[in-house]
């Protein structure tokens, strides 16, 4: 095939239905070739081994389209599933199955997790939102849907499953490092103040949708530089 610079089409950053509209009536063979390589590569595998020859053009537009769909779609669920990871967040289906590499039973790991849900001993999220779902009575809890943070999760293990070894890893410090942004001064302040005062900090967590493991971080610091004022060195003489 005999193909000049100039009839050489750049298309890998057009979508392939654009790509392909003013070739659709030409034969494989008369393809530019860059367009030719992409069609091999890309259109060829969407259609399971059929070739471009053996299609009309209309079906080729129509291919080309549903390719397009698909590549857009993947990289919206990589983003999410970045994203989820990025920040620790697991359905309970995944966090069963996390724990049950200690030894445990996936099931009996995944059914106590619902339990806990239902319940409200255990914060769950819908996918990407900060505010905590709450279950009516009798509601099932959705295993394969709702999310729960790695600090949240870590927490239960403590509280409920205390003989179990695994832990949750910490996510990134850049998706930690999201919630200073998010939240001012004045109400960090009051986060400490509230903490302080024994208010419970997943309840604070879930009101300025942070995750409990920060509420706990303000805590502590509050209390580093409380530390000063209490020591020898800052005691008034008698």
């Amino acid at each position: 095939m005999q193909v000049s610079d100039k009839d050489a089409l750049q298309v890998e950053h057009a979508t392939l239905e654009i790509a392909i509209r003013e070739h659709l009536n030409k034969a494989f063979c008369d393809l530019p070739r860059d367009l030719a390589e992409r069609v091999d590569r890309q259109f060829t595998a969407l259609v399971a081994g059929l070739m471009w020859d053996r299609l009309t053009p209309i079906e080729r537009l129509h291919a080309a389209k549903r390719f397009d769909e698909l590549t857009q779609h993947q990289m919206q669920l990589k983003r999410q599933s970045d994203d989820k990871k990025a920040e620790g967040r697991y359905t309970l289906e995944e966090a069963a199955e996390a724990i049950a590499t200690s030894g445990e039973s996936v099931d009996v790991i995944q059914e106590k997790l619902c339990a806990s849900t239902g319940r409200g001993e255990l914060a769950t999220y819908e996918p990407g939102k900060r505010a905590r779902l709450v279950h009516a009575a009798g509601s099932p809890v959705r295993w394969y849907y709702e999310e729960a943070y790695w600090d949240d999760l870590n927490g239960w293990l403590e509280e409920h499953e205390t003989r179990i070894p695994y832990r949750f890893p910490s996510p990134s410090p850049k998706a930690n490092s999201a919630n200073t942004v998010r939240l001012s001064e004045n109400q960090r302040e009051e986060i400490r103040r509230r903490a302080t005062a024994g208010e419970r900090q997943q309840d604070l967590a879930d009101e300025f949708a942070v995750s409990r493991q920060y509420v706990n971080k303000l805590v502590n610091e509050a209390k580093e530089n409380e530390q000063p004022r209490n020591s020898v060195f800052h005691r008034r003489p008698r």
